[in-house]
């Protein structure tokens, strides 16, 4: 607790620039879920548009803007999203009258897609009134009117997610040391884990950073990443592969549990879906094999000799 003291005091006692710098990096904020992004609405460039109308006669207007996207993602400096950009589109818009009394506004808003582009269309329709006075009385009349704009962006990628990606399995049978070899491949994976019983390896292949567009909307900004977590008794990483010191004949594939994951979604695999083969060995039997010393035994013989024949060309 005094060590955390003294850190807040000395940052404290820092340049603002300085201090304001750390507490940044301390504030940074990583996630694996996409539901775990905050949504945020943007800040929207507000560019108002009258009616097209005789300039005596505006009776409103309007704006329209598309802040960005939701639950996106960078990867390689691209933008993805899960599935259609419509469906993730955000769109702010407003409108003013310009002259009467409003009845009724009917603002309807329509979004597609045109090629690489997203188009956001508000139609607009006005009811209103205004007094018209004779030389006894005065009364209303009725108007409407209707109006269309439209913003465009660029469309984000549409993500290929990571599927059950291809997991191959060797059964290690042998007396000494049984093992069972797990390697799972599927290279748009950000998190993959092996579980057996309560034990588990967990392999992150990605990070997300979250970070904000310059209208103000989240994404997560992936980054590469190479970083295990190995927990529980009798399973380790070796290499790029899980390895389980089970005896086989006790081994329960019920209880493994091989979990493939990206930002988007996971997907456990099945237990058909596993490429299993048995290698069969007794290492014994190729430590004390008679010809395995033969051949060590001529090794020495010829070593010895050439440490023979060069001492004699010294002398």
């Amino acid at each position: 607790m005094d060590r955390w003291i003294k850190i807040v005091l000395v940052i404290l006692m820092l340049p603002s620039t300085v201090s304001s710098g750390l507490f940044d990096i301390l504030d940074e904020e990583y996630i694996d879920d996409i539901n775990d992004l905050p949504f945020s609405e943007g800040t929207p460039v507000i560019s108002w548009v009258d009616c097209p109308c005789n300039i005596d006669y505006r009776w409103g207007k309007a704006w329209i803007d598309i802040t960005g996207f939701e639950d996106m993602v960078k990867i390689n400096g691209s933008f993805y999203v899960a599935d259609n950009p419509v469906n993730h589109v955000i769109v702010k818009y407003g409108y003013e009258k310009l002259r009467g009394t409003t009845v009724k506004w009917e603002p309807t808003l329509r979004t597609y897609q045109s090629g690489d582009n997203v188009i956001a269309e508000l139609t607009l329709k006005r009811r209103w009134s205004e007094m018209f006075c004779g030389e006894s009385s005065c009364y209303p009349v009725y108007f409407s009117a209707s109006m269309t704009i439209s913003d465009s962006e660029q469309a984000p990628l549409i993500y290929q997610p990571a599927h059950n990606g291809s997991v191959y399995i060797t059964e290690y049978d042998n007396q000494l040391e049984p093992k069972i070899v797990i390697t799972v491949i599927e290279p748009n994976a950000s998190k993959i884990v092996v579980k057996y019983n309560e034990s588990f390896v967990t392999h992150f292949n990605k990070v997300y950073h979250v970070e904000r567009t310059p209208t103000g909307i989240y994404f997560a900004n992936s980054t590469d990443l190479d970083s295990w977590i190995v927990e529980g008794s009798g399973i380790a990483r070796f290499g790029n592969s899980v390895i389980i010191n089970t005896n086989l004949s006790t081994f329960d594939y019920s209880e493994l549990d091989i979990t493939v994951s990206d930002i988007f979604n996971s997907v456990r695999i099945d237990r058909s879906e596993l490429n299993i083969t048995r290698l069969t060995y007794e290492p014994e039997k190729v430590v004390y094999n008679p010809l395995l010393f033969g051949f060590i035994g001529v090794l020495c013989t010829l070593f010895g000799a050439s440490l023979l024949l060069i001492g004699r060309i010294q002398l």
